[in-house]
This record gives C-alpha cells, sequence and structure tokens, in this order.
C-alpha cells in the first residue's frame, strides 16, 4: 500500500495502491445459490498482461477510434482458451459475459 509514480505515454502520473479486504461478501446470502454473480479477476502487481486500450473517448462508437482493448497473445489465450474451461470444471457454472481490461478480468456467471 501506497503510492508511486508511473509513466502512462509518456506522462508521469500517481499511482494509488489500495488494499482491499476480503470482507466483500454479503454475510446472509448463501453464495452456493443459482444466481448471477460478477467476478474480477486482477493481475498481480496489476501488470498489463492482458492488452492495451487503444482509441479516444471521443471516438465514434464502431470505429476504431472508438476506445477498445487489442488484447496481447496472452489476452487472447485467456478470453479463448481458458475462460471457456470454466463450465468443464464447474458444470454448474455458465460464462455469460466477459470484459478484458489490459490487468483484470470481469465475468457474470
Amino acid at each position: 500500500m501506497g503510492n508511486k509514480d508511473e509513466k502512462h505515454d509518456g506522462v508521469l502520473a500517481p499511482r494509488c495502491e489500495t488494499k482491499h479486504n476480503q470482507h466483500r461478501r454479503s454475510y446472509w446470502h448463501d453464495y452456493r445459490q443459482k444466481g448471477l454473480y460478477m467476478i474480477t479477476m486482477v493481475v498481480g502487481e496489476r501488470k498489463r498482461l492482458f492488452g492495451t486500450i487503444v482509441g479516444h473517448a471521443n471516438g465514434r462508437l464502431g470505429t476504431d477510434e472508438a476506445p477498445h482493448i487489442v488484447l496481447s497473445e496472452l489476452g487472447k489465450r485467456v478470453l479463448e482458451d481458458e475462460v471457456p474451461k470454466m463450465h468443464r470444471f464447474y458444470p454448474e457454472v455458465e460464462v455469460w459475459q466477459v470484459a478484458m481490461m489490459p490487468d483484470h478480468i470481469h465475468l457474470l456467471v
């Protein structure tokens, strides 16, 4: 936990690390029940291993100018090979949606 400076596109910016506790679950909810759950998995040290965000905020949707991720080889492998394996190992779990970010992945299961 602490502040570090990090360069983004040549600009030095402060980086704030947040130490999360593991008390994000409702004590009253039985997570073994069927339901829709959002899972977030973060790369260690928030390293941007899954890809790079390109485009800009004012880019027109549906064009390459709109913000989007260009997946790295690792990002492609996780998305195309590893995520589909979840159902094989956990037959009761179905992945509905995936959102890949450079340093983390969100899953709706």
